[in-house]
């Protein structure tokens, strides 16, 4: 062989194995990224958002205590997924139109995810608490009196109804 034909040869192995490096680390990333499963994380203090508050209201009731917890989430599911949640994107609900009366009342949640991390993609595999815990009471209303003093004037172009006056 001659030493011009042995560069070549020499040249091409190089550059076979630069671009097999090349390929084996985007399949790897690839891999990796998209279809590992078994990733996990956790996430804190997503918060618990109230469904059908105004039902409640209907029924002549209230949440005594507005102390809805915050809810940590461990979460599986493979890497892609997992790193496209965090506590803000998370929903967390709870559905309140199954109470009917006054209580220590605990509920269930239903876990939600943004619309580029499908519901089956993703397990749970811890939440703490695991259920929210409230406290309903009677609903009272009572007509208070109330006597308006206006100060200044009202601009011109304006006018004011002093007799019509409401206030909820």
């Amino acid at each position: 062989m001659d030493k011009k034909n042995s560069k070549s040869i020499l040249d091409n192995k190089i550059w076979t194995a630069v671009i097999s490096v090349l390929i084996g680390f985007g399949l790897w990333f690839y891999v990796v990224t998209t279809n590992s499963t078994g990733f996990e994380n956790t996430f804190y203090n997503v918060p618990v958002n109230l469904q059908n508050e105004s039902l409640l209201a209907e029924r002549g009731l209230m949440i005594v205590e507005n102390d809805v917890p915050n809810v940590d989430l461990k979460l599986s599911g493979n890497r892609t997924d997992i790193n496209n949640l965090n506590s803000s994107n998370i929903t967390v609900t709870a559905d309140l139109s199954s109470i009917w009366e006054p209580g220590t009342v605990t509920l269930e949640y239903k876990i939600s995810y943004p619309g580029n991390v499908s519901q089956s993609a993703v397990s749970v595999q811890e939440r703490s608490p695991s259920r929210v815990t409230l406290k309903i009471d009677q609903r009272l209303t009572k007509p208070v009196p109330v006597e308006i003093q206006y100060q200044g004037n009202v601009p011109e172009g304006y006018l004011v109804d002093k007799d019509n006056i409401q206030l909820e």
